[in-house]
């Protein structure tokens, strides 16, 4: 029998327990506790979206994969006006113990399964809202940039070719003026 976890999310998770089971995780995590994520960002919008599945696996013990979705709000370096980007994460994690198996993980090649990135553990419990925090830090843009966008300024600047805007000339008075 999956165990299956639907709605509010357990805080911590024991991944090779629920791996033996072949769990999922669906449900919804607020945005508000994960710190590093909130301060990556303008806002997050809305809560983030987890679909997560475990599994065993005969090199890391257990393998975690699924998608994590939020939407998040950035300022565009071009323009520095707001902008939505929508965060779609692919999760694939090997779960590890200690370095030579994470090194072992990931001279693995690709195969049936896919590549997965080691998950390192010091314990049974991981703490999910880390997990995911992580992987949404991963899909954040380097630098965020509208496709098309109007940088600072250009406004002014096509109003004044077209004759729009009134020419400030600070002299004009000096004109007047005979010595």
């Amino acid at each position: 029998m999956m165990p299956r976890f639907m709605g509010g999310l357990p805080k911590t998770i024991d991944a090779l327990k629920l791996a033996e089971g072949r769990g999922r995780l669906c449900g919804i995590l607020p945005a508000a506790p994960l710190a590093r994520l909130t301060a990556a960002v303008e806002r997050i919008e809305g809560d983030i979206q987890v679909d997560l599945t475990f599994a065993p696996d005969a090199q890391c013990g257990a393998r975690i994969t699924g998608t994590v979705h939020a939407v998040a709000v950035m300022t565009c370096q071009r323009c520095l006006a707001a902008m939505r980007v929508v965060l779609n994460c692919r999760v694939a994690l090997g779960v590890v113990f200690s370095e030579d198996q994470a090194r072992r993980l990931g001279e693995r090649p690709e195969g049936r399964g896919g590549r997965l990135e080691p998950l390192l553990l010091d314990g049974e419990q991981a703490q999910l809202d880390e997990i995911v925090e992580d992987e949404l830090l991963l899909g954040l843009p380097t630098v965020a940039l509208h496709e098309v966008c109007e940088p600072p300024g250009a406004a002014v600047a096509g109003a004044a070719e077209s004759g729009e805007a009134q020419k400030h000339r600070p002299f004009v008075a000096l004109k007047s003026l005979r010595l």
